[in-house]
């Protein structure tokens, strides 16, 4: 049975060389069977010029500090990269130091999917009211975003990262309806996936959120599904499934017959152990060290 736990590191995830310090050494202190590069999870949206910012969230998260998209002439701002935008130029920077230094396991990068993006860029309300009135620009430029996407991937592999965590925020009913979904996001997400397992033998797919629903292909190689245990979630698919365990239980279950107790509880198919999204910044150290101590030893 294997175990991760990860953190997001707020302002250091604005550098790449400070990103990749603080995950070595959390990699160090914790030794988690494998190692997740945890940016801001609007970062790949930045690398077309959004802006975000950090007030002190306590799950280290980032937000949007005025929207990127605001008329429908907008969204031709969203090209073909030329070059690496600085946001990627900084990633980069953090996969390359973090994949020379850790060799004992495997490195995943965190990646979201262009449908988040999107989203990310203009807000949800502005998103489906675009949607609605230029179908085909919205497509035109989700396409974009999926070619951008898979050079992030892409140039991930040459560096030596070996998973692909790969998030998407948009398959929730608070979201985007099933239908619309499956309209615009379905086949960018299946494009997505099915290009990550054909370079890497691990992508875990993470459906963020409450009332989640999956609608993807069956038989992507290397594929599972990773989601947060709720009472409003619950997923068919022949995927194997990863039900993480919310934080709330992580930080209030210490004793290590009550953690073993829970552990089998969230046994899956993919033999994993992981936290429904994100560890909350002040997490205690000890925590996390009695958490992924007592899972290694069950094996």
């Amino acid at each position: 049975m294997n175990i991760s736990f990860w953190k997001h590191h707020p302002i250091s995830d604005q550098t790449g060389e400070i990103l990749a310090a603080e995950t070595i050494e959390f990699y160090n202190k914790f030794k988690p069977n494998f190692l997740k590069i945890t940016p801001a999870g609007t970062w790949i949206a930045t690398c077309y010029g959004l802006k975000d910012y950090y007030s002190g969230d306590f799950l280290g998260r980032r937000f949007v500090e005025c929207p990127l998209i605001n008329e429908l002439i907008d969204w031709k701002k969203i090209q073909l990269f030329e070059g690496t935008p600085p946001p990627l130029l900084e990633q980069l920077k953090a996969a390359e130091i973090v994949c020379k230094e850790i060799h004992d396991v495997p490195v995943y990068a965190t990646i979201f999917s262009p449908v988040t993006q999107a989203i990310q860029l203009c807000g949800l309300d502005l998103f489906l009211k675009h949607l609605n009135e230029n179908p085909e620009l919205i497509k035109e430029v989700l396409n974009t975003l999926l070619l951008n996407t898979n050079q992030i991937i892409q140039r991930y592999v040459e560096l030596g990262i070996e998973g692909i965590y790969y998030a998407t925020q948009s398959c929730q009913i608070s979201q985007l309806t099933p239908e619309i979904y499956s309209s615009i996001g379905k086949s960018i997400d299946e494009s997505c996936l099915e290009f990550a397992s054909n370079l890497v033998q691990s992508v875990i797919f993470h459906v963020h959120g409450e009332s989640i629903y999956l609608n993807i292909k069956e038989k992507i190689p290397f594929l599972c599904i990773h989601y947060e245990e709720s009472t409003t979630n619950s997923l068919t698919t022949n995927y194997p499934k990863i039900i993480g365990i919310p934080a709330s239980k992580i930080e209030t279950t210490q004793d290590t017959i009550e953690i073993q107790q829970l552990v089998n509880e969230y046994i899956n198919d993919a033999d994993l152990i992981l936290c429904g999204c994100v560890l909350p910044v002040a997490t205690e150290d000890e925590i996390i060290s009695n958490w992924i101590n007592t899972i290694q030893k069950m094996n």
